[in-house]
């Protein structure tokens, strides 16, 4: 019955500015996360890497054709030699100048961690649903609103300056859990009923239009840092209309 009165009230009001103001917030939004949600796609890409030989080595080992270990050979011995495991390499550098990927090592035993990237992500978004609907509900749809771009933008900035994979990982887990749907919710819940399909429609394309500025990004700049900051520094522009 009460949301039956809301509904009614929204539709004798009409569509007016403030719902204008609400849809474009949300669709700025929208295409504010995609280089946030996807960014494993370019700041933890696969890469070509070499093993990179101790230099007293050099002209005494073969690398091992994965580059993650070389045989440490002996001229004056006809055994299989010693395998050592590598710990540093030379990456493939044609695409990207600087990625995660080679700046941390992310290769060998330590590739699974390109995919924990992506995957803390993922796993702060598990509990966007189950802790958003109730923060919204028991302090309101605005507050949580102004919270959750506080965090997205804070730690989108904050990655650009650490030097802990550690720490990067614990970030993108806060990164993941701040992206809840809330503006998206209360874009619609503003709205007249009959428009309502319509615009969650409308604001679910910059998605895909964020996607591929994401792309573009990347194609212009191929230090993961720079990138990091080029697609987190507009976040700062949706604050002035909350």
């Amino acid at each position: 019955m009460a949301d039956s009165k809301f509904d009614d009230l929204l539709t004798k009001l009409g569509t007016g500015p403030w719902n204008w103001l609400y849809f474009f917030v949300s669709s700025y939004w929208c295409l504010m996360v995609p280089p946030q949600f996807l960014s494993g796609v370019y700041l933890t890409p696969a890469l070509n890497y070499t093993c990179h030989l101790p230099d007293h080595q050099t002209h005494h080992a073969v690398v091992s054709e994965d580059s993650c270990s070389y045989i440490i050979t002996n001229s004056s011995d006809d055994g299989p030699g010693v395998e050592e495991p590598c710990t540093e390499w030379d990456f493939d550098t044609s695409v990207f100048s600087s990625t995660l990927t080679s700046e941390f090592s992310l290769v060998c035993e330590q590739g699974y961690l390109r995919a924990t990237y992506q995957s803390m992500y993922m796993l702060g978004t598990f509990f966007c649903p189950v802790i958003g609907g109730y923060l919204a509900d028991r302090f309101g749809r605005y507050v949580v609103v102004v919270v959750t771009q506080v965090v997205m933008l804070f730690t989108s900035l904050i990655m650009v300056f650490l030097k802990s994979f550690t720490a990067i990982l614990a970030v993108r887990f806060i990164a993941g859990s701040s992206n809840m749907l809330t503006l998206y919710i209360l874009a619609l819940e503003v709205c007249e009923p009959k428009h309502r399909a319509s615009v969650g429609i409308l604001t679910g394309l910059p998605w895909a239009l964020g996607t591929m500025a994401w792309a573009g990004a990347a194609f212009a700049i191929r230090d993961w840092r720079y990138l990091q900051l080029a697609v987190s520094l507009p976040i700062l522009l949706i604050f002035p209309p909350l």
